[in-house]
């Protein structure tokens, strides 16, 4: 069994509304990728982008607000419970990982997430 999967993760670059498209600015749109740069690497295990990732996605909900960052917040939450199942299946455990996985998924459920 393999890894989960992670082509297509990300955000869309595009949010729908009530009926509106909300057009992203070229800094929200980088700030989105930025975050997707540390979020994904933070759910597979990389300790350094643990500890970024937690000033980063405060910064980001502070900067873009909670409604631009939704989407980017819930594909970061589906691919943390697809990790969390496959970690959680295999035999050999691997605890840092899961970690990091409970430490991602804690940021972004906290009460100021989003």
């Amino acid at each position: 069994m393999g890894e989960p999967e992670s082509a297509g993760r990300g955000p869309e670059l595009r949010l729908v509304g009530v009926g509106d498209v909300v057009n992203l600015s070229p800094a929200a749109v980088a700030k989105l990728e930025t975050l997707d740069d540390v979020i994904f690497p933070a759910i597979d295990g990389d300790m350094t982008a643990v500890e970024a990732s937690e000033p980063l996605w405060r910064e980001a909900v502070a900067e873009l607000g909670p409604e631009v960052v939704a989407e980017s917040r819930s594909e970061y939450l589906r691919y943390a419970r697809s990790t969390w199942q496959f970690l959680s299946r295999q035999t050999v455990q691997q605890p840092l990982r899961m970690l990091a996985v409970m430490k991602v998924i804690g940021l972004l459920m906290g009460e100021d997430s989003a």
